[in-house]
């Protein structure tokens, strides 16, 4: 068997591209708050950063089977599709953290993950019984094609289809969340320019699509067609989202987490008790009639509680109003 240099070349770019773009991403300074915590969109930066190296080390894994003259796409039954479960994973919370979204409690992230990490042993134990501790290429070949292994591929799939779908569904939420807040609050440049960060997110679901595509082709050629244009994705996706940092922060005063977003008010469940809702929903509303965003609220009732507070001075009265 000799070497398919056509798809080593184009493992091996997919790596150094996700490696390269992973330390940058994990390397850039951080932007602090005023409490010196870190900024969501570094957040979200770090989130990049870390699917981007799972990715490349994914990538690196096939090359190095390709060096060995072994079956590379055997991965595609199991190792694979792990290795992208995770970076979904990771860019899901990306998505959350780019699009000013609620982060899922710590319970529900748990839950999420458990069914494929249990699947995940259940797939080491099988193996270790007929093939011990090798883990050689050659034995994991050969091992994937029995029965015991083919159970835990196929269970694997049924959990990340049925997650991914959900995933999918949540994306949605979390695009449908984002575009009415910011045309409730946003208009002009502000207004036109926060698509941008749909586009990322829209961006990095389509890469993955195509990667669950690329999982189910078995020729080598069309494999290394596709890894082409997944590394061409990584690239501009990473540009992208580099160009939108600046209309990032021109909006993020409107997601400030002390303020209640008029829809979120009105329609949405409330962090505020019961009895406050109401009143709440009232200044939102009456400040939205006089046609002021909602996170400049806090500004216009300091300058309104200032004036209240200056003594008024009326003038001296003069002869004319005497008489």
């Amino acid at each position: 068997m000799t070497i398919d240099i056509y798809s080593l070349i184009a493992y091996v770019f997919n790596c150094a591209v996700c490696a390269t773009i992973g330390i940058i991403f994990l390397l850039t300074p951080y932007k602090r708050d005023e409490q010196g915590k870190i900024g969501s969109y570094c957040k979200t930066r770090l989130c990049l950063a870390a699917s981007a190296l799972i990715e490349g080390l994914a990538s690196l894994m096939y090359a190095v089977r390709i060096v060995n003259e072994v079956p590379h796409l055997a991965l595609d039954h199991f190792t694979g599709p792990l290795f992208m479960y995770f970076a979904i994973c990771i860019d899901m919370t990306a998505i959350i953290y780019l699009l000013h979204g609620k982060q899922p409690k710590l319970r529900t992230s748990i839950l999420f993950v458990s069914p494929v990490l249990l699947v995940w042993l259940i797939h080491i134990i099988l193996f270790i019984p007929d093939y011990g501790f090798t883990f050689s290429a050659r034995a994991y070949n050969e091992f994937i094609t029995t029965t015991p292994s083919l159970i835990t591929c196929y269970a694997l799939y049924t959990v990340f289809i049925i997650e991914f779908f959900y995933i999918l569904k949540s994306v949605k939420h979390q695009i449908v969340r984002f575009k009415e807040h910011i045309d409730n609050y946003c208009s002009g440049t502000s207004r036109s320019q926060s698509r941008w960060l749909i586009a990322v997110v829209i961006s990095t679901v389509t890469y993955y699509i195509i990667d669950i595509v690329s999982m189910c082709i078995s020729d080598p050629t069309w494999d290394s067609i596709v890894l082409w244009l997944l590394s061409l994705i990584v690239i501009v996706n990473s540009i992208a989202f580099i160009i939108c940092r600046n209309i990032y922060w021109n909006i993020s005063p409107a997601f400030d987490t002390d303020k209640i977003p008029l829809q979120r008010a009105i329609t949405d469940d409330n962090p505020y008790p019961e009895a406050e809702i109401q009143a709440q929903v009232a200044k939102v509303l009456r400040y939205h009639e006089r046609g002021i965003p909602y996170y400049a609220i806090s500004q216009f009732e300091k300058d309104d509680e200032e004036s209240t507070q200056q003594p008024n001075f009326s003038p001296p009265p003069t002869l004319s109003t005497i008489s």
